[in-house]
């Protein structure tokens, strides 16, 4: 063996410890996307047992009183009695404070964790009237429909609305109302009061 020269065990050596020096990026990028997915788990955690304590709190300083007939926001249901009746039967609820604190997918994660059934998939967050039957069974009836029907029919009454300020903004319009001119042109501003009466 000549001075200078490297023998093979060493080199080999140095070259597997360069090797494992060096890292792979998709190693790397693995790691990250495993780091990232638990950390996204622990957040969905901590944001559920954020919920839980609101509610909580929310029961002790505001208790809420069960009433037929009232309106809730929460998850249902469907049961099969004896009879093959099937009743739509209240699960769970949270108070309007924590529905309008927290955002939808993470209370309905709360629901699917917190309530009694077992659900097969996350519930929907719904607004639910209570119907108590002779039997003290808490049953339920979906209100929730009742906000794609607010929202349809305001998008009508905004392009209305729209269309009415459009046209108070025309010259000719200005003009006429400085003559005392009145045409029957949106002549009712329409608005959220009333919305619904035909229906």
């Amino acid at each position: 063996m000549y001075y200078g020269e490297t023998p093979l065990s060493e080199s080999s050596s140095e070259s597997h410890k360069e090797s494992e020096s060096e890292s792979d990026p998709e190693s790397e990028s693995d790691s990250e996307l495993s780091e990232q997915g638990s950390d996204d788990s622990e957040q969905d955690e901590n944001i559920i047992d954020i919920i839980a304590n609101h509610t909580e709190l929310m029961n002790v300083l505001d208790p809420p009183i069960v009433t037929n007939g009232k309106y809730y926001i929460g998850c249902y249901t469907i049961l099969t009695y004896r009879n093959m009746q099937l009743k739509i039967v209240l699960e769970n609820k949270i108070h309007p404070k924590t529905f309008m604190k927290f955002d939808s997918n993470a209370i309905s994660d709360y629901f699917f964790w917190y309530s009694r059934m077992v659900f097969s998939r996350k519930p929907t967050v719904d607004i639910l009237q209570l119907q108590i039957d002779r039997f003290d069974r808490y049953t339920v009836v979906i209100k929730t429909y009742w906000i794609k029907i607010i929202q349809r029919t305001w998008k009508r009454v905004y392009a209305e609305r729209m269309k009415y300020l459009e046209y108070r903004r025309r010259i000719s319009t200005i003009r006429d109302y400085e003559l005392g001119i009145r045409k029957s042109f949106c002549s009712r501003y329409l608005g959220l009061y009333g919305l619904l009466n035909h229906y």
